[in-house]
């Protein structure tokens, strides 16, 4: 390597192969939040909402109109913490895994 040459780094590292007590323990908060948090119809809006549908998409699904998914989101974003419906999609994906 020359004077000018700059090293490049991958822009993503190797994921880790071992899983950490603290990833283990936040996933069982999470599930246990999952359970003891949200009703059974924010459960089954937050799946549907999980795999990308719409709040139409939900409200037609569930056969409730879609001022009922606005106030199913509305809740589940306060009573599992998450910023936006990105965040809420990504926790629900990390407790439908965690539960296999």
């Amino acid at each position: 390597m020359t004077a000018n040459t700059v090293a490049l780094k991958p822009l993503f590292s190797e994921p880790e192969r071992s899983v950490s007590l603290s990833s283990v323990l936040s996933n069982r908060c999470l599930l246990k939040a999952w359970r003891e948090r949200l009703t059974a119809r924010e459960q089954e809006a937050a799946i549907l909402l999980a795999q990308g549908a719409s709040n139409k998409e939900i409200a037609r699904r569930m056969e409730i109109t879609e001022r009922t998914v606005k106030a199913h989101v509305g809740a589940m974003l306060e009573k599992l913490g998450a910023r936006d419906r990105l965040q809420l999609s990504l926790i629900i994906n990390e407790v439908q895994r965690t539960a296999i």
